[in-house]
């Protein structure tokens, strides 16, 4: 039973490291935030890398928005040919992650823009960098993938609770099963 516990633990601690992704930034077109909880948050991490002159462009995919840096505020663009296409065009198995990135292409491409800067919480990093690989050509595309520092824990042992649990199993669930529809389709 402890042998049991303790492969579980290891296993939950390896995962947990895996997950928590973050590289370091570079110079780039457009941060690109992906929405969900602790949103304040994650759109904190792309303002301030903003700020920092590592882009004067923020992308939100979910919500087909544009913001361009103006006197140092981040303001709203209206671009033509940027319509919330994404509900009648993808498979209902998709994951939003994935509609995410792929309209993150979408308005890019429709931009001009070739570098990237994603945002994310740090545990939904690395999930956003294997789907990033499949959806950009690297030959074309370059992209960072940074976890939010606003979200980081300082300490590890922070970890263990159960709503880190819960994070933990969510998306290694969720890589699962984005490869296995990714080989499938």
């Amino acid at each position: 039973m402890i042998t049991i516990f303790l492969c579980c633990l290891a296993g939950y601690v390896w995962t947990y490291q895996y997950l928590n992704f973050s590289e370091p930034p570079e110079k780039s077109d457009a941060v690109v935030l992906f929405v969900g909880p602790e949103q304040e948050q994650r759109l904190k991490e792309a303002h301030q890398l903003m700020h920092e002159g590592y882009a004067d462009t923020l992308i939100i995919p979910a919500y087909q928005q544009v913001f361009v840096m103006s006197d140092g505020q981040a303001v709203k663009t209206s671009l033509p040919n940027l319509s919330r296409s994404y509900i009648k065009k993808y498979p209902a198995f998709y994951e939003n992650t994935h509609i995410e990135v792929l309209e993150a292409r979408n308005m890019m491409e429709k931009l001009g823009l070739r570098s990237a800067i994603m945002v994310s919480a740090p545990w939904h990093m690395r999930r956003i960098n294997i789907i990033s690989s499949h959806v950009f050509n690297p030959e074309q595309f370059q992209g960072r993938c940074v976890g939010s520092r606003f979200l980081r824990s300082e300490r590890f042992l922070l970890s263990f609770s159960l709503s880190d649990l819960k994070i933990v199993v969510t998306e290694a669930v969720k890589i699962v099963y984005f490869i296995a529809y990714e080989v499938v389709v």
